[in-house]
């Protein structure tokens, strides 16, 4: 928890245009096996939901 602490407040603090976003959290997500095609790669089902994400994420950026 240490590194990403240190991750995000490092590239954030670079710039406001970089931002941290931890999608797999330590394996506490709500990705299921169907949404993947092994344990650190999605599928395109997984992938269709990060991409919802992250635009809602940067719809909320000025």
């Amino acid at each position: 928890m240490v590194l990403r602490s240190r991750l995000r407040t490092g590239l954030e603090g670079t710039s406001s245009y970089v931002h941290f976003y931890d999608a797999y959290n330590f394996g506490n997500h709500d990705y299921t096996d169907d949404e993947a095609v092994n344990a650190g790669h999605l599928d395109a089902k997984g992938a269709a939901k990060l991409t919802t994400r992250i635009d809602s994420i940067i719809n909320t950026f000025p």
